[in-house]
C-alpha cells in the first residue's frame, strides 16, 4: 500500500541525511492514498486506532504553519512538526477531493470521523484530560503499521463523539466554506461527470443542485477555482474547471462539446470575474503578501496572469492602484537567494509581474490613457530594475555577481525573457496612439531612459517631440561643436563653446525642474529612483550646476516684482527651489535608504549660501498632501463646517494619498476599508441630511446602490474616481481586532508613527462609547490609522480628535490628553527617540494641536466681534453639528494648561529655537498683563525687573532667562544677549552662571580666544552646581576652533587618566579624534578611533566625528569598502540632526548641510582610491575652488578642514600649504585673526621651494600684509609688501621696469632674484602694487602724483590686466571729481556777485582742461578694462557711458564774473579750456569711445540698452551717430531678445524718436537679409505687426468702461 512506502521513505531519509529536504507540495500529493489505506486497513481493526495511527503520522507531514523551519518552503524529512491539526487542515481538502472523484463514501465517512477525533483530543488537551492518548504508544519513524495490541477506548453505551451520524457528520464537513471551495475546483477539472453526481447526490445527499451550490458562496467558490489556476503549470483542467462552474452559474448546461460552447463559457468566466475582481486580487494576491512564501507569490501571480484574461477591459482602470502595487513589489525582487532553486522562483515571479504587468496595461489603453500617464512614473519606476543591464545586487554584505547568475541557463533565459517583456511594455506605450497620446506624460521622465535596451524606445519618443537631452554626453557634444566650430545664428555669443554652455544650462535647469516635481511622488521606489539619478547628475554635470548656482540671483524675477505671488515657488530659482524640496524630504523621510539618497543629493547641491540663492527658502512647506490639509483645516473649524466636508476632503487627498503611497498590500487594505466606510457616509449625509447616522456604517454591498452621479462629478473633477471608485463595490470587513492600549501612551511608544497611531485610536474608541458628533468620521478611519501610510491621516485627524474629547468626553479623558500632550513636550523617554528624530516630530505634533486651536480661536473672536451678536453655527437642517461656544471654552482650557515655559523647553531641546524664543516672549509678556489686570501688580510694578534680574529680563524666572540666553546664543543673536545681561546684579547671580553668560556672549561673536580664558576660569570653580565637564568639552571646543590641535589630544589624554571613567565611555574622545585627522596623525587616530569603537555616544555631533574620524582611518589604510559603509552611518547620523533643523530655518541648517557636502568630497577621494587614483585629480580641484565661491564664508573653514585631510592622505604638501593658505584667508575676511595668523604660520611650514608654486610664497606674504593692515598696524603691512619707489620705476623703460619688478619682488619673498620666473614675477607684482596703492590712498600715506605714477608702472608691466584698468579709471575718475569739487567751492567763495553765484558742475568741467584730461583717461581705462574681461560690466559700463553723456552734453554758457572767480581761486594758474578745447576734447572722446565700442563684446552693451535707448536723441551729433550704431549691432547680433526694447522706439509719442526706431529696424533687417540670415530679418519685419496689434489691442482694452486698469506684480 502506499502508506508503507511513505514510512520506508521517512526512514530511510532519516538514515541517509537528515538535512535533505522536499517540496512540500510534493507531499501533499502522498497524503489521499494513505489516508485511504490506512482509513479502510482492515473490517477488524478498531476505528479509535486507526484514528490515533492517523493523528501520530500527521506529525511528521509538513505544513505551511511550521514556524521554526528557516527555509520556508521546504521542510526536513523525518522530523515532526508543532502541530497535527495545522497539518490536517493543509491535508483535509485534497484528501476530501481525491476520495470523492474516486467515489469512495466510506473512506469519506471514516475522515469525517477522525476530523472529529482530532476536535475531541485538541479539546481533552485544553481541559488537561490527557489520559485518553497518554497510554497510546508514540509512532516512531520505521515502525510498521500494523493494529495487534491496540486497546479499543471507544466501548461506550452510546459510542464516542467520532462515531456519531457520520452521514450527516459528512454532509456539514463538505459544505462548510473552507472545504469546498477547494473541493469543488478538484471536481470540476475533471471531464467525467460522476464524481460531480456523486458528490451532489450521495455525499450531499441531493440536498442542493449544482448551481445552487456554486452561488450560493459565490465569491468563495471564484476564489477556490481562480487559486486552482496558479498551481500548475499546465493550467488547462483548472480553465476548464472554472469555465464550467461559470456555466452551471448562470443555468445553462455544464458540457463543453463544441467551440462555441467553449467562447460562451469564456464570456459567462469573464462575467463572474469581473464582477468580483476586487474580492479575488485582495483575497487570492494582495492578502498577506509579504508573509508568503516565494512559491506562493509564484502560483498568485500564475492566478492574476490567466484571472486578467477574463477581467473586461471597461473595468480595469479602476484597478490600477492595486495591480500595480503587487507587479511591482514581485519585480523587484532580486536574485539573491542562497540556493538555485529559490533564484529560479524569484526569476520566475518577476517573470510572472511584467506579464501581468503588459496584459494589464493593454487592458487600461483600450479605455483609458490618461489613467495610465497619470501613473506612469510609478509604471517606469517599476520596470527599472528589469531593464538595467547589470545584475549585481548588494543585500547586508552579500553579493550575487553577473558572472554566478550567468551560469544557471535557466536564469539567463528567463531573464532575457522578463527584459523582453519589459522592452515590449515599453514599446507598447509609446507606438501608435498610446505613443501620441502619452508623449506628454513622457516629458516628466523621460531622464529614466537612458539605458541602451531602450534605444529604439526614445527614437519613438523623439518622434512625437519629447526632448531627450544628452547631459551625460556632454564631453563628446563639445568636441562635436568646437571640431564644427559653426556660428549660430541670433544666439548670444557666437563663440561655439559659449552657444554649447548656454544650452547645457538650459537642459540642466530644465531637468532639474522635472525632478524636482517628483521629490514629493507618493511612491516610495519613485522617490528612490528619482534621488539617484539627481545625485549622479549632479555629480556629472558640476560644473554646469555650478554655473546655475551663480546665475540664480542675477535671473531672479522675484527681484523685481512689487507684490509677493501666492505662489512663492513661481519666483524662487531652479537651484533654491530643489534645496527646499530636498530639504522638506530630509524632514518627512523615515526610512534609511531614501534619508541617505537625499543626504548624496544635498551633499552635490552642496552648501550653497544664502546670497547666492533666488528667493527666501521656506521650510516647512512641499509638495504633499499633509502640508495642503493643513492649510484646508486651519480654514474651517469642525463648527463651522458640515463632517460631508471632512469626509471628502480624507477621501480625495489625504487616504487617497495613502493608498499611493502604501507599501504593502495590507497598508493599502487599511486604507481602502476607511474609503469604502467614508463613501458610504458621504453619499448618506448628502442624500439625506436629517436622519442621524449610526456609529456602525459597515454594509452590504448590495445595500449599498449605486454610487450617486453627484458623488461621481466629484471625484472626476479632483482626478481620483479611478482610485476611489473600486472600493464603492467592495465589502471589507475588520476581522482583526487588536486590544486597545490606554493612556499614556509615549512610554510605550518607541517612533512617532506608534505614538500618534495609538493615540488617535483610543480617542476614536472612545469616541463610540461617548456621545460624539462626528464619531462616525473617526469610526471609519480607523483601519487607516493603524497603518503607516496612514500617517497623514492621523496627524490631519489628531486635532479634530482632541477637540472631540474635549468637547464630549469627560474630565478623565481631558485629564488624559493633557497629560499626554505635557508628556510629550517633557519628553521623559527621549534617548531613542531623539537619536532617530522621532521626538522632534512628536513635539512638532503637540504644536501643531496647539497652533490650529489657536488659529481656531482667533478667528472666532474676530467674527464675533464683526457680527452684532455671536450666532452660533446651525447646520442647514437645524441641528448644531458642534458646539461652538464650549469649544471655545475648552480650547482656552486646554491651552491654559500647557505652559509657555514648558513649551519653550521642548522647543529649545529640539531644535526650534525661534519658536522657543517666541515662546519665552509670550510667557514674559503673559505674567506683566496677568498681574496688571489681575490686581497683582500696579503700573508702575509691571515695568519693574525681578530682583537681581536685568531691565530687559523682566519679571521672567531664572530658569526663563538662562533658557532665552542658550536660545539667543544658539541663534547667534549677540545684541539681545549682552543687552538680556546688561545690568544684571552679580551678586545674587552664582559664579559658573556669571562666567557661562560671558561665554555665551564671547562664542556668539565669534571670540573663542576670550571664550577659551572663561571656560579655563570656570574649571577653577570648586562645589560649583554646573558640571566640569561642560567647562572641559567647552575648552577643548575652542582649541579645535582656534587651531591648537595638538593642545586637544594632550588636554584629552590628561583628562581620562584623572578620570575613572572608562576610554570607550568618555564624552571627550570625539574631540580628540577630531584633532588627530586634521592634525593627520594616523597612529594617534587609530588608537583613539579604537577606544571610541562601540562607544555608546547619544550626542549626535560626538557619533558623527567618531564615525567621520573612522571614515578617515580606513581610506588611510585603503579599506574603501569600509570608508563607504562609515561614510553612509556618517550621513545617516547628519541626517538626524537635519531632520530636526529642517523645519526652522535653512541658516540653522547649513551647518549639516556642509557636513554633508564635506562627505561628498571625502567620498570622492575614496572612490579615487578605490579606481587606482592615488592623487587628487585637476577636475577635483576646480571643483573644490568653485565651491568656495558659492559657500557662506564662516562656513568654509569646517570644509577646508576636510580637505585638508585629503590632502594629506594623498601625501600633497603643496596642496596641504594652499589650503592651509585659504583657511587663513577665510579667517582673517571673518575678523578671526588670532585662527589666521596660526594658519599662515603652518602654510609656511607647509610651503616647499623645491614642490610648490612662487606664487603660493607671494600670496602668503601678501596676505600676512593684509592681516597687519586689518589689525591696524598700516605701516608694518606696506613693509611687508615694500615694493620701492614708483616713481623711479616709471621713469624706466618697459624692459627694465620687468627686470625691476622681479628683483623686487624677490626682495619680499626672500629668495634670489635668478631662481623667479618674471610672468609669475609680474602676477605678484601688481598684486601687490595694486593693494599698496590702494592702502596708500585709504589712509592719505602718499600723494597723489606717486599714487598715478604706481598706476602707470602695473599698467606698463601687465598691459592686459583687466583688474588694474579698472582700478587706474576708478582712481582717476575720483581725482576729477575731487577736482571739480574743489574748484566749486572756490568759486563761490571768490564770487563778487550773489546773482551769479558758484559754477555747477558741468560749467567746472568745461572749464578746467585738467578735469577733462582725467574723464578722458578714465573712460579710456574703463573701455580698455570691457575690452580685456566683463569682470567689471555692472560698475565699469554705467560709469563709462554716464561720464560720456555728461561731457558730450556740455554746452552751457560761463559768465564773465564765474570766469573771474575760477581764475581768482586758481591763483594763477590759470588752466582754463576754451570752447574750442572743449569742443577738441569732445571730439576726442567720441572718436575714442567709436574704436573702443568695437572691440567691447555686444552682450555688454546688451546689458546697458536702456540708457542707450534713453539717449538716442543727444544733443552732439557725434555721440547721437556712435550711440545709434551700438544699438544697431546688438539689433543684429541679438534680435530675438532685443527686438521687444526697441518696441518702446518703434511706437514712441516723439516723431522723432519712432522715426529713429523704424530706420534702425530697416538697416538691420536689410543687413541681416544680406548676411544670409533671412530669418531673423523676417522676424524683424513681423515684428512691427505685432508691436501695432498689442498696442492696438491694449487701447481697445483702456477703452472698455468696465476697465479699472491693470494689476502689476
Amino acid at each position: 500500500t502506499a502508506g508503507l512506502p511513505f514510512g520506508e521513505t521517512l526512514c530511510l531519509f532519516q538514515k541517509l541525511d537528515p538535512s535533505l529536504t522536499v517540496r512540500t507540495r510534493l507531499l501533499s500529493h502522498c497524503a489521499p492514498p494513505i489516508f485511504q489505506d490506512i482509513l479502510l486497513g482492515g473490517d477488524d481493526v478498531d476505528q479509535e486506532s486507526v484514528y490515533r495511527i492517523l493523528n501520530s503520522l500527521l506529525k511528521y507531514f509538513p505544513n505551511n504553519h511550521h514556524e521554526d523551519e528557516e527555509n520556508s518552503e521546504c521542510v526536513v524529512l523525518g522530523s515532526p512538526t508543532a502541530s497535527t491539526e495545522h497539518a490536517f487542515e493543509e491535508i483535509l481538502p485534497v484528501v476530501f477531493g481525491r476520495l470523492v472523484l474516486e467515489e469512495d463514501y466510506d473512506a469519506l465517512r471514516l475522515l469525517s470521523g477522525f476530523k472529529l477525533f482530532v476536535l475531541h483530543q485538541k479539546k481533552l488537551d485544553s481541559r488537561g484530560e490527557r489520559n485518553a492518548i497518554s497510554s497510546f504508544p508514540h509512532l516512531q519513524v520505521g515502525d510498521r503499521l500494523c493494529w495487534d495490541g491496540y486497546i479499543n477506548w471507544g466501548s461506550r453505551a452510546k459510542g464516542p463523539p467520532w462515531t456519531r451520524d457520520l452521514d450527516n457528520q459528512t454532509y456539514r464537513l463538505c459544505i462548510a466554506p473552507d472545504i469546498i471551495e477547494r473541493i469543488m475546483p478538484i471536481i470540476f477539472q475533471r471531464v467525467r461527470r460522476q464524481p460531480l453526481l456523486f458528490f451532489v447526490k450521495r455525499v450531499l445527499g441531493g440536498k442542493h443542485n449544482i448551481r445552487d451550490i456554486v452561488c450560493l458562496r459565490e465569491q468563495l467558490m471564484l476564489k477556490g477555482f481562480v487559486k486552482e489556476l496558479g498551481k500548475s503549470i499546465n493550467s488547462q483542467p483548472a480553465l476548464r474547471a472554472l469555465q464550467m462552474a461559470s456555466i452551471v452559474r448562470e443555468g445553462s448546461t455544464m458540457v463543453l462539446s463544441s467551440q462555441d460552447d467553449a467562447n460562451s463559457g469564456l464570456a459567462q468566466a469573464s462575467s463572474w470575474v469581473s464582477s468580483h475582481f476586487m474580492y479575488i486580487l485582495v483575497n487570492v494576491v494582495q492578502f498577506r503578501w509579504q508573509q508568503k512564501k516565494s512559491y506562493e507569490k509564484v502560483e498568485d501571480l500564475r492566478s492574476l496572469h490567466l484571472m486578467l484574461d477574463f477581467l473586461r477591459a471597461a473595468e480595469s482602470a479602476q484597478y490600477l492602484p492595486q495591480i500595480m502595487a503587487t507587479v511591482s513589489a514581485a519585480a523587484a525582487q532580486r536574485l539573491d537567494a542562497d540556493t538555485c532553486v529559490e533564484r529560479r522562483t524569484l526569476a520566475e515571479l518577476r517573470y510572472l509581474a511584467v506579464g501581468c504587468m503588459l496584459k494589464f496595461i493593454r487592458l487600461v489603453a483600450a479605455v483609458s490613457l490618461e489613467t495610465l500617464g497619470e501613473s506612469l512614473a510609478s509604471l517606469v519606476v517599476s520596470l527599472i530594475p528589469i531593464l538595467r543591464d547589470d545584475t549585481e545586487v548588494e543585500d547586508r554584505g552579500r553579493c550575487v555577481r553577473k558572472a554566478e547568475v550567468a551560469i544557471d541557463p535557466v536564469l539567463t533565459r528567463i531573464g532575457g525573457e522578463t527584459r523582453s517583456i519589459a522592452v515590449s511594455i515599453m514599446r507598447f506605450l509609446v507606438e501608435g496612439d498610446a505613443g501620441r497620446m502619452l508623449a506628454d506624460y513622457f516629458r516628466n521622465v523621460a531622464f529614466l531612459f537612458q539605458m541602451p535596451v531602450l534605444r529604439h524606445v526614445r527614437g519613438s519618443l523623439e518622434s512625437y517631440g519629447v526632448d531627450f537631452d544628452c547631459l551625460q554626453d556632454s564631453e563628446s557634444m563639445e568636441a562635436d561643436s568646437v571640431s564644427k566650430s559653426t556660428q549660430s545664428e541670433g544666439s548670444i555669443g557666437g563663440d561655439s563653446r559659449t552657444r554649447l554652455a548656454l544650452s547645457k544650462q538650459m537642459v540642466l535647469r530644465q531637468r532639474i525642474d522635472t525632478i524636482s516635481g517628483l521629490l514629493a511622488h507618493e511612491d516610495q521606489s519613485v522617490r528612490q529612483e528619482v534621488l539617484k539619478h539627481l545625485a549622479k547628475l549632479l555629480r556629472e554635470n558640476r560644473k554646469t550646476f555650478h554655473t546655475l548656482i551663480e546665475n540664480e540671483s542675477s535671473t531672479s524675477a522675484g527681484s523685481f516684482l512689487t507684490e509677493s505671488d501666492e505662489d512663492q515657488n513661481a519666483t524662487k530659482g531652479t537651484v533654491t527651489s530643489l534645496i527646499q524640496r530636498l530639504l522638506a524630504r530630509s524632514v518627512r523621510e523615515s526610512e534609511d535608504i531614501p534619508r541617505r539618497l537625499v543626504a548624496s543629493c544635498l551633499g552635490e547641491v552642496g552648501a550653497v549660501g544664502e546670497h547666492m540663492l533666488n528667493g527666501t527658502i521656506m521650510l516647512g512647506q512641499e509638495d504633499y498632501s499633509g502640508e495642503e490639509s493643513h492649510k484646508w483645516r486651519l480654514k474651517r473649524p469642525p463648527w463651522k463646517t458640515k463632517p460631508e466636508d471632512y469626509e471628502l476632503q480624507l477621501v480625495t487627498k489625504n487616504l487617497v494619498w495613502a493608498l499611493r503611497a502604501a507599501t504593502s498590500s495590507a497598508d493599502q487594505h487599511k486604507v481602502g476599508y476607511s474609503i469604502q466606510q467614508l463613501l458610504v457616509l458621504i453619499q448618506r449625509g448628502r442624500v439625506d441630511n436629517t436622519t442621524t447616522k449610526q456609529h456602525n456604517t459597515t454594509t452590504k454591498e448590495h445595500q449599498k446602490g449605486p454610487m450617486a452621479k453627484w458623488l461621481v462629478e466629484i471625484l472626476s473633477e479632483v482626478g481620483v474616481r479611478q482610485d476611489v471608485e473600486p472600493f464603492w463595490s467592495t465589502d471589507f470587513h475588520e476581522t482583526e481586532v487588536t486590544n486597545k492600549k490606554k493612556p499614556p501612551f509615549l512610554e510605550n511608544s518607541s517612533t512617532y508613527l506608534s505614538w500618534i497611531s495609538n493615540w488617535c485610536r483610543y480617542m476614536t474608541f472612545r469616541s463610540q462609547s461617548r456621545q460624539s458628533s462626528w464619531s462616525h468620521l473617526f469610526n471609519a478611519c480607523r483601519t487607516a490609522l493603524r497603518s503607516a501610510a496612514g500617517l497623514t491621516v492621523a496627524e490631519f485627524l489628531l486635532p479634530l480628535l482632541v477637540l472631540d474629547r474635549l468637547c464630549f468626553g469627560d474630565a478623565a479623558e481631558e485629564k488624559d490628553i493633557v497629560q499626554e500632550m505635557e508628556g510629550a513636550l517633557k519628553l521623559k523617554k527621549t534617548k531613542l527617540l531623539m537619536q532617530r528624530g522621532e521626538g522632534q516630530k512628536i513635539v512638532n505634533a503637540v504644536f501643531t494641536i496647539i497652533d490650529t486651536f489657536q488659529y481656531w480661536l482667533e478667528r472666532d473672536i474676530e467674527d464675533r466681534y464683526k457680527r452684532r451678536s455671536s450666532e452660533r453655527k446651525v447646520s442647514d437642517d437645524g441641528v448644531e453639528s458642534w458646539p461652538q461656544d464650549e469649544s471655545a471654552m475648552r480650547i482656552e482650557d486646554l491651552l491654559v494648561q500647557i505652559p509657555l515655559e514648558l513649551q519653550a523647553t521642548a522647543a529649545e531641546r529640539v531644535g526650534m529655537n525661534s519658536r522657543s524664543l517666541r515662546l519665552l516672549e509670550m510667557a514674559s509678556r503673559a505674567k506683566v498683563s496677568e498681574g496688571l489686570f489681575g490686581g497683582t501688580l500696579s503700573a508702575a510694578q509691571s515695568d519693574r525687573p525681578r530682583s537681581g534680574a536685568s531691565m530687559p529680563a523682566g519679571t521672567c524666572t531664572v530658569e526663563c532667562v538662562q533658557l532665552m540666553k542658550g536660545v539667543l546664543s544658539s541663534l547667534d543673536d549677540y545684541e539681545t544677549l549682552t543687552s538680556l545681561a546688561k545690568g544684571e546684579n552679580s551678586t545674587q547671580q552664582p559664579t559658573s552662571s556669571k562666567i557661562l553668560d560671558n561665554i555665551r556672549e564671547q562664542l556668539a561673536a565669534g571670540d573663542f580666544e576670550d571664550a577659551l580664558q572663561g571656560y579655563e576660569r570656570g574649571l577653577q570653580l570648586r562645589n560649583d552646581s554646573v558640571p566640569r565637564q561642560v567647562f572641559h568639552q567647552g575648552i577643548l571646543r575652542c582649541l579645535l576652533e582656534l587651531g591648537q590641535h595638538q593642545s586637544v589630544l594632550n588636554q584629552v589624554r590628561g583628562i581620562i587618566s584623572a578620570s575613572s571613567e572608562k576610554p570607550g565611555g568618555n564624552k571627550l574622545l570625539p574631540y580628540a579624534i577630531q584633532a588627530a585627522w586634521r592634525l593627520g596623525d594616523w597612529t594617534t587616530l587609530s588608537k583613539v578611533a579604537s577606544e571610541a569603537e562601540g562607544s555608546d555616544v547619544s550626542d549626535l555631533d560626538g557619533r558623527y566625528n567618531i564615525l567621520l574620524g573612522q571614515a578617515i582611518l580606513s581610506i588611510q589604510k585603503k579599506d574603501s569598502t569600509a570608508a563607504f559603509r562609515q561614510i553612509a552611518d556618517c550621513r545617516s547620523t547628519v541626517m538626524e540632526r537635519l531632520a530636526i533643523t529642517g523645519r526652522d530655518s535653512y541658516a540653522r541648517s547649513y551647518e549639516q548641510i556642509v557636513r554633508l557636502r564635506s562627505l561628498q568630497e571625502l567620498e570622492d577621494f575614496a572612490r579615487l582610491g578605490d579606481r587606482g587614483i592615488p592623487s587628487i585629480t585637476t577636475d577635483v580641484l576646480d571643483d573644490w575652488n568653485r565651491r568656495l565661491e558659492i559657500i557662506a564664508p564662516e562656513s568654509a573653514v569646517s570644509l577646508m578642514n576636510i580637505r585638508l585631510a585629503i590632502a594629506r592622505l594623498a601625501n600633497n604638501r603643496a596642496l596641504e600649504g594652499k589650503l592651509f593658505l585659504n583657511v587663513g584667508r577665510r579667517a582673517r575676511k571673518n575678523g578671526k585673526f588670532h585662527i589666521a595668523t596660526t594658519y599662515f604660520t603652518k602654510a609656511d611650514d607647509a610651503l616647499d621651494l623645491q614642490s610648490c608654486a612662487m606664487s603660493d610664497f607671494s600670496q602668503l606674504q601678501l596676505e600676512r600684509a593684509k592681516l597687519k593692515y586689518h589689525v591696524g598696524e598700516s605701516s608694518a603691512a606696506l613693509r611687508l609688501l615694500d615694493l620701492g619707489n614708483f616713481e623711479a620705476m616709471a621713469r624706466m623703460e618697459s624692459r627694465e621696469s620687468q627686470v625691476e619688478a622681479t628683483r623686487r619682488v624677490a626682495a619680499i619673498v626672500g629668495i634670489e632674484a635668478n631662481q623667479m620666473d618674471e610672468r609669475d614675477a609680474a602676477d605678484v607684482f601688481v598684486h601687490a602694487a595694486l593693494k599698496s596703492i590702494k592702502w596708500m590712498v585709504d589712509d592719505g600715506l602718499k600723494a597723489g602724483q606717486e599714487i598715478l605714477s604706481g598706476f602707470r608702472v602695473i599698467q606698463r608691466i601687465a598691459p592686459k590686466w583687466e583688474k588694474g584698468h579698472f582700478r587706474y579709471a576708478k582712481y582717476v575718475e575720483s581725482v576729477m571729481k575731487s577736482r571739480i569739487a574743489l574748484l566749486q567751492r572756490r568759486s563761490s567763495t571768490h564770487s563778487s556777485s550773489g546773482n551769479d553765484g558758484g559754477l555747477t558742475a558741468n560749467q567746472a568741467l568745461a572749464l578746467d582742461r585738467a578735469s577733462q584730461k582725467y574723464l578722458i583717461l578714465a573712460v579710456q581705462h574703463y573701455a580698455e578694462a570691457l575690452t580685456l574681461d566683463l569682470k567689471h560690466l555692472y560698475q565699469a559700463l554705467p560709469r563709462l557711458l554716464s561720464l560720456w553723456f555728461q561731457f558730450t552734453s556740455i554746452n552751457e554758457k560761463v559768465t564773465q564774473a564765474q570766469k573771474i572767480a575760477l581764475t581768482q581761486s586758481q591763483r594763477g594758474n590759470v588752466n582754463q579750456a576754451s570752447p574750442s578745447v572743449l569742443s577738441s576734447n569732445q571730439d576726442q572722446l567720441n572718436e575714442l569711445i567709436a574704436k573702443s565700442a568695437k572691440g567691447i563684446a555686444p552682450q555688454a552693451f546688451y546689458s546697458a540698452i536702456a540708457q542707450l535707448i534713453s539717449r538716442i536723441t543727444h544733443a552732439h551729433k557725434d555721440t547721437k551717430s556712435i550711440v545709434e550704431k551700438i544699438l544697431a549691432r546688438i539689433l543684429q547680433k541679438f534680435p530675438e531678445q532685443a527686438m521687444w526694447q526697441f518696441a518702446w522706439l518703434v511706437h514712441a509719442k516723439d516723431t522723432v524718436r519712432r522715426n529713429i526706431g523704424l530706420d534702425l529696424f530697416s538697416k538691420v533687417q536689410e543687413s541681416l537679409r544680406k548676411g544670409g540670415n533671412k530669418n531673423m530679418g523676417d522676424l524683424l519685419l513681423s515684428s512691427r505687426s505685432l508691436f501695432k496689434y498689442l498696442h492696438d489691442s491694449e487701447l481697445r482694452l483702456l477703452s472698455k468702461s468696465s476697465f479699472r486698469g491693470f494689476c502689476i506684480k
